[in-house]
């Protein structure tokens, strides 16, 4: 994919926030509000934010199944990502009734 001379990336990132009962995410416009959310956290991160954020589709795992997330790894095997597994196995294991939901995360940053 060439995004241009002010292109950088890809960047690989992880991301991890609950999903209420309700929420289907097979849905198409549930997950568009997730891809959407993933989105807006990544752009949120920056002090100065970049022109533009292009992602690729986002692989999801929806579960509240502690187990699924630990198999579930980080596409981006960092210290950081895999803390942030870590927690989420731990936060399921405490809240086996919350959902969650876990996206390993592809993109670029234009300038």
């Amino acid at each position: 994919m060439s995004m241009g001379p002010t292109a950088k990336g890809p960047v690989e990132d992880y991301i991890i926030f609950q999903v209420p009962d309700e929420v289907d995410p097979n849905e198409p416009e549930q997950r568009n509000r997730m891809d959407r959310t993933a989105e807006a956290q990544v752009i949120a991160q920056y002090e100065r934010p970049p022109k533009a954020v292009v992602m690729d589709s986002i692989d999801w795992l929806v579960t509240s199944d502690w187990r699924e997330v630990e198999r579930f790894q980080p596409a981006h095997d960092c210290a950081t990502c895999r803390a942030a597994n870590d927690q989420a196995v731990a936060f399921l294991k405490e809240h086996p009734e919350e959902r969650l939901a876990l996206g390993n995360l592809r993109y670029w940053e234009v300038w």
